[in-house]
């Protein structure tokens, strides 16, 4: 087996007049946000690219000192504000790889992009469905990098599901489309909360919003019979006219629509042999005209590539120090035949209270006394259901009331019993419910009520959400104490921004501990060192070795706050950032045919940097059930799957203080822990990070700011 990567390098005669320039600042402030402008500024005056990278200005046209100063002084005469501070511009050294690359494709001539454009063909394809027709289109995204030193671009594919009429043309059709997301001017991305009359009789409180001109124009050339939407996103809510709003749908929309998932997800996910060709066709137009050379490949490029075996699966623990190979979809056998490796102490002897809020047609009892039933039998483990709330109308309000009521009960889990078609409208917003008392919840299905396979994926959910330890991992992360999730999440109202801040602390070997919550104004009185401070306290981290995972890029002043602390109470931070969006694909090439590479493959882009493959890499509609059907090893039992039907997404790590080999190992083992049902190749540690955040960034608080229950899985 042989990998590659939808990633090139480009040819060095390509960026070899590009330069850089270091800006002398007298006062280190606001450093990038300056150097952006200056090079908006310049790209102006000189009328040249000029870009903000690395902490330097790039630019392909050579500049005198003198040029530059007179540049400068003309910029510091216009806008003393924001210039005063720039001391000069000055020649530098040679860009760095990931600089060429940048400044590469910002500068991509037109005509190439064009030729892209015609390669990829992309008039979209059709399904037909109810009321119209679902569109996909395709987009072309070209990204900078550096790989094994030299600037490199990857080729990327990405697929919009659209719906060929507009908001307004389906609501007159009677149509629902609340949960729904719709598009529209100035990059309107929102969810359609409710209909709320016409625009007659509201326009002129419409154009009273605090919006862009773009919105407002469209408010006032829609027609004043349009329906109204009352839509939110993470700026907040907003009313427009569904006139000219297209619907934005994901997979799971697409039901709505009387389109088969299934069916549609053989059009909107590519392939292997399809995506490889496709980005194959593309690289050609670059190729042709001298911009780039081949594919990195594992044939020609052998140390960039980590190509796993059967040696690297990593182990699982259960009960009586029984382990198993992680393979993926197997968890919940392997649970059945081991039994869980640790019950929490309030578990033993008491049983699990839980909740039911229920808007299914039918009652829960005989699945509930089915669950109960199984988990006396396997563990000698009760459970309890405190209340059940029936939902005979399925909407926001109701749901939040039921979750109301039943709180009082103080369960240990709420059971939200929902329609199969409701999970994409509703799941998440149900779950956000009990977010600000650290109560998890759990989504049971139909689906799951008459499949009898899916109970043992239930039973670890359960156990897992209320704290318990189904599986562990048979070998810990060497050297290292802890390995924590740290999310953040900036809040600014009016002049204040508040950070908050969630630790969600694990053992070495995988076993969860506990979580941490503080908050904290940002100010200069209140740096981001205090909050660090706050989150990881001296009495439980001094002395230690600790991993942290943060979803994203950390920013620069909350690095430097956690590295400040750590140097005072002598623990060591080694920080792991995981980026998940908008990462080039690996492809394996087996037996003369292009398949999805194993998990576990990885493209080496430096010592510490690397695009990683990891177990359940699968998309949310492909993840349940691996029974085998997504497995081309030859047998469904195959410990190193290879995915078909789609091309998984790698996800970027980046380290600071540990190797990228034990980052990359301790990714991949926190991704094996996600207990949910749509395990999606996110670790533990990071899992379910947006819903957290926007709940936050909507204003959400804890009422408790620490425990021992993992209420975000």
């Amino acid at each position: 087996m042989h990998l590659f990567a939808e990633v090139f390098p480009i040819e060095p005669a390509v960026v070899e007049s590009i330069g850089a320039y270091t800006v002398r600042l007298s006062e280190e402030r606001d450093r990038d946000r300056t150097g952006r402008l200056l090079a908006r500024r310049l790209r102006e005056a000189l009328a040249s690219p000029w870009l903000w990278s690395g902490g330097q200005l790039v630019t392909a046209v050579a500049r005198g000192e003198v040029e530059l100063m007179i540049a400068l002084d003309i910029l510091r005469d216009a806008e003393p504000e924001r210039f005063h501070h720039v001391r000069a511009i000055e020649a530098a050294d040679a860009p760095s790889p990931r600089q060429l690359a940048e400044f590469y494709v910002l500068t991509l001539p037109p005509a190439l992009r064009n030729a892209l454009d015609h390669a990829l063909k992309r008039g979209g394809e059709t399904i037909p469905a109810e009321d119209g027709t679902i569109v996909i289109d395709r987009d072309i995204r070209l990204q900078p990098w550096a790989v094994g030193g030299e600037p490199a671009l990857s080729i990327s594919v990405t697929s919009r599901i659209r719906h060929s009429r507009d908001a307004a043309a389906l609501l007159g059709d009677g149509r629902d489309l609340t949960g729904l997301r719709v598009s529209g001017p100035a990059g309107l991305s929102a969810q359609i909360v409710s209909v709320e009359g016409s625009l007659r009789a509201a326009r002129e409180k419409l154009l009273r919003q605090r919006i862009p001109d773009s919105l407002r124009e469209a408010i006032r050339a829609a027609p004043a019979d349009s329906p109204v939407l009352r839509l939110k996103n993470e700026h907040g809510t907003l009313r427009m006219p569904a006139n000219g709003l297209g619907l934005s749908l994901r997979l799971e929309d697409l039901a709505k629509f009387g389109v088969e998932t299934e069916r549609a997800e053989q059009v909107v996910r590519l392939d292997p042999p399809t995506r490889a060709a496709l980005i194959r066709s593309l690289s050609d137009v670059l190729k042709d005209a001298n911009q780039i050379g081949r594919a990195y490949a594992s044939r020609e490029r052998a140390a960039l590539f980590v190509t796993p075996t059967d040696d690297d699966i990593p182990y699982l623990r259960f009960a009586d120090r029984r382990t198993r190979p992680a393979i993926p979809g197997r968890l919940a056998a392997d649970f059945l035949a081991c039994g869980p490796y640790r019950l929490r102490e309030k578990f033993q002897k008491s049983p699990i209270r839980a909740c039911i809020v229920n808007a299914l047609s039918i009652k829960s009892d005989d699945f509930v006394e089915a669950m109960q039933r199984q988990l006396q039998r396997l563990i000698g483990f009760r459970l309890d259901i405190a209340r059940e709330r029936q939902v005979r109308i399925l909407k926001e309000d109701t749901l939040d009331a039921a979750v109301r009521i039943v709180e009082k009960e103080a369960p240990d889990i709420v059971l939200l019993f929902l329609p199969d078609e409701a999970v994409a409208e509703h799941a998440d917003y149900a779950k956000s419910l009990t977010l600000g008392r650290a109560l998890p919840a759990q989504i049971v299905t139909q689906r799951m009520i008459d499949d009898p396979d899916a109970m043992p994926e239930v039973i670890v959910q359960l156990l897992a959400r209320t704290g318990n330890t189904p599986a562990a991992l048979a070998d810990p992360i060497d050297g290292f104490h802890e390995v924590v999730g740290l999310d953040r999440v900036r809040r600014t109202t009016g002049d204040v921004t508040t950070v908050h801040a969630v630790a969600r602390i694990y053992g070495a070997d995988g076993t969860f501990r506990r979580y941490v919550v503080r908050s904290s104004e940002l100010s200069s009185h209140h740096p981001p060192y205090l909050l660090m401070r706050e989150l990881f306290s001296q009495r439980d981290t001094s002395g230690k070795r600790i991993v942290v995972h943060v979803n994203g890029r950390l920013p620069a002043d909350m690095r430097a706050a956690i590295k400040t602390w750590g140097q005072a109470i002598k623990t060591h931070f080694a920080i792991v950032e995981i980026v998940r969006r908008n990462i080039p694909r690996l492809y394996a090439l087996e037996d003369g045919r292009v398949v999805a590479p194993p998990a576990g493959s990885q493209l080496i882009l430096s010592d510490s940097e690397a695009l990683v493959v990891l177990p359940y890499a699968l998309t949310p509609a492909q993840a349940p059930n691996l029974r085998g059907r997504e497995a081309i090893s030859g047998r469904a039992g195959d410990r190193n799957h290879i995915y078909l039907g789609l091309t998984p997404q790698p996800v970027h790590v980046l380290t600071d203080g540990i190797p990228l080999r034990q980052a990359v190992e301790s990714v991949i083992r926190w991704s094996l822990l996600d207990y949910s049902a749509r395990p999606t190749g996110v670790p533990a540690t990071v899992a379910n990070t947006d819903t957290l955040a926007y709940w936050l960034e909507k204003g959400g608080t804890f009422t408790q700011d620490s425990g021992d229950v993992p209420f975000w899985l």
